[in-house]
């Protein structure tokens, strides 16, 4: 999942222009602007991206409907998985570590247990 874009919401910043050229630009953030000559076609742009926030590039670049129901729950099956993917890694690093404490649990009881058997022979 492609994530190199400018992280989302964008906001309209104050448009500035270039002396004698046609193109402005729109800041988004600290960091980005948009270039361009129609500042109309910046603000469309803003609106779609933050429209479309938590959809992956590659989800975005396929010739479909982005915005019918079934398509909208592909992407959030795809999220899904992923999240469960996640979680399932760090179940199995839960139980290796329960599997760890647990041995480690066994060996202090046997040292307790030796420990009491060596103060019996005193």
């Amino acid at each position: 999942m492609s994530t190199n874009h400018t992280k989302e919401p964008w906001q309209e910043g104050k448009v500035k222009r270039q002396k004698d050229s046609p193109v402005v630009l729109i800041p988004i953030n600290a960091v980005s602007a948009i270039m361009t000559t129609n500042p109309d076609d910046a603000r469309r742009t803003i609106a779609c991206v933050n429209r479309c926030t938590g959809m992956s590039t590659e989800f975005l670049e396929q010739d479909v409907d982005l915005f019918t129901p079934k398509n909208l729950l592909i992407e959030q099956n795809e999220k899904l998985k992923k999240l469960n993917r996640d979680l399932l890694m760090g179940l199995r690093q839960m139980m290796e570590d329960c599997k760890l404490h647990d041995r480690l649990a066994k060996t202090v009881i046997y040292a307790q247990q030796i420990l009491k058997d060596a103060e019996d022979l005193l």
